[in-house]
């Protein structure tokens, strides 16, 4: 691998660095991936959620959304707070992802809406 990059170990550690919490988060869906197919989980759902998380990443305006994604029976289950925007391309990604056939967006939540109803002061002049 080392051939490949023709990086250095400092170098190495710098980008793992850089890049941890993307790291961390494909070492937790290898993980529980791993577990689910020893229980027994659909290798499709794995397959799909792969799929999701790979177009996720390539896409210039999801790559660094804050968004959590699993699959499961089909039905891809998206988390996080993001811009109308991404928010859209992201749902137009899962539409586009063979495998999954139906998506849980209730805990997509939009940046900067206000609820209705919502006053800035509690104390109205």
């Amino acid at each position: 691998m080392r051939r490949l990059l023709r990086l250095g170990t400092p170098a190495l550690v710098s980008l793992a660095w850089r890049y941890r919490d993307e790291l961390a988060d494909w070492i937790g869906f290898g993980l529980r991936s791993a577990k689910n197919l020893v229980e027994g989980e659909p290798f499709d759902d794995v397959k799909a959620e792969a799929r999701l998380r790979v177009a996720l990443t390539r896409d210039r305006e999801t790559r660094s959304a804050p968004v959590q994604v699993d699959v499961r029976e089909g039905v891809a289950r998206v988390r996080g707070r993001v811009n109308e925007d991404v928010r859209e391309r992201i749902l137009d990604l899962i539409e586009d992802t063979p495998g999954i056939r139906d998506v849980d967006e209730s805990r997509l939540r939009v940046r900067g809406r206000r609820r209705i109803g919502y006053r800035a002061s509690a104390n109205p002049s």
